[in-house]
């Protein structure tokens, strides 16, 4: 939605059932209104700035050369945007873009995940911590450039030695500036590995220990004795139907995906399917000036006890991990538009250069877009996370 307005939100959902009785007295003296609990939801902001040279558009040929290149630019800055807030869906609020292999004590840093190369960039300034932006370690010595990136070996070269920080030590993680513990809370802060426990730090306002599974989602484990992955699934598929969970929306990283349809081999079963909540409501994705597209994926179809689960992969979902998604209650509650061109006074949209603003002491104009609200859940019981560790040697 796009209707977050104030300060915060408030999200109640039952949290326990009326108590019944065979009993007429029991029942009248345990009549009571139901348990509710309430998640009052706070908004993350997320920006890119976009800035123009003044001669360089002067100089350029024509007004179509000009309007190419502020085209060009927010263009950039929307997918930056957009694919931040996709990767954002599968993790939590501490926005850790990797963590460090090897490499301490040189310019060249190897991951631990090669896929997490999908969040930097060449010329990205990083800075390291201890944790993963959730502990509150916070981060260590000052920003460094990224010079060289080599991504199928996870590879990144920092600017000349002795700039960079000695926090980037083996095991530490690498947060863009300005990015530690600042995320949105993605389905891995509403669906946690680990069940809440007393003492916990509340969430948004709710002890989630009171009941684990209802305040924060479902969790299966793949075990070794499950044997293969779609042991695996079956299993998790079905006890998640068992506590009445409804979803039919599966995501897993693609190369889990690809190994989950090998080891399927002749039984695999694809289907073209438009991503949908359990009431029938088609996923879109929302842009500027409402312009709107249905997602589809390809999905792998399982028969299930309860429902039908369509299996999908996206590349930013980590790979031990997954997701079963009740549309219906997991969902983006947004200020605006996100992503979004941020106008003031009136001004914005695409095409719109009244959008850009002239900085006052620099010959330059300067674009502003950002995202403004948070991932949300009334009912986060009727999702899912799916943990698939390389222990279980399932793949």
């Amino acid at each position: 939605t796009t209707s977050f307005k104030g300060e915060d939100k408030s999200l109640p959902l039952r949290s326990g059932r009326q108590q019944s009785s065979h009993d007429f007295a029991v029942a009248q003296a345990r009549a009571n209104g139901g348990r509710f609990g309430r998640f009052l939801l706070t908004r993350g902001v997320d920006y890119h700035i976009v800035q123009m040279n003044g001669e360089a558009m002067e100089a350029a040929r024509d007004e179509g050369a000009v309007v190419n290149m502020l085209q060009d630019e927010t263009k950039a800055g929307m997918d930056s945007l957009m694919h931040r807030m996709n990767r954002n869906i599968f993790r939590n609020s501490g926005m850790a873009a990797a963590q460090i292999l090897s490499g301490a004590g040189t310019d060249t840093l190897t991951l631990t995940d090669y896929r997490d190369m999908l969040a930097l960039s060449e010329g990205n300034f990083i800075v390291p911590s201890t944790d993963d932006g959730t502990g509150g370690a916070g981060v260590l010595g000052p920003a460094t450039e990224i010079v060289r990136i080599n991504r199928q070996p996870g590879v990144a070269t920092l600017q000349a030695a002795g700039v960079w920080d000695p926090g980037f030590a083996n095991g530490s993680f690498i947060f863009l500036e300005g990015d530690y513990g600042l995320g949105f809370f993605g389905a891995a802060a509403w669906f946690p590995e680990n069940d809440p426990q007393p003492g916990d730090p509340q969430f948004f306002g709710v002890d989630r220990s009171r009941d684990p599974m209802r305040y924060a989602g479902q969790r299966f484990t793949a075990l070794s004795s499950d044997g293969d992955l779609p042991s695996f699934f079956d299993r998790a598929f079905t006890d998640y139907g068992l506590q009445a969970g409804r979803g039919n929306l599966c995501i897993i990283n693609p190369t889990m995906w690809r190994r989950l349809a090998q080891q399927l081999g002749s039984q695999v079963r694809y289907e073209k399917r438009l991503g949908q909540g359990t009431g029938g409501n088609t996923m879109m994705m929302k842009g500027p000036n409402n312009s709107s597209v249905e997602v589809g994926f390809t999905a792998i179809k399982l028969v299930g006890a309860y429902e039908d689960m369509y299996i999908c992969a996206d590349r930013d979902c980590p790979f031990n991990d997954g997701y079963v998604f009740d549309t219906e209650y997991f969902w983006w509650e947004g200020l605006g538009e996100a992503p979004r061109y941020l106008g003031y006074d009136g001004m914005g949209g695409v095409g719109n250069r009244g959008a850009w603003l002239r900085i006052s002491n620099e010959d330059a104009i300067e674009g502003r877009m950002g995202a403004r609200g948070q991932f949300a859940s009334n009912n986060p019981g009727s999702c899912a996370r799916l943990n698939i560790p390389d222990a279980a040697n399932l793949f």
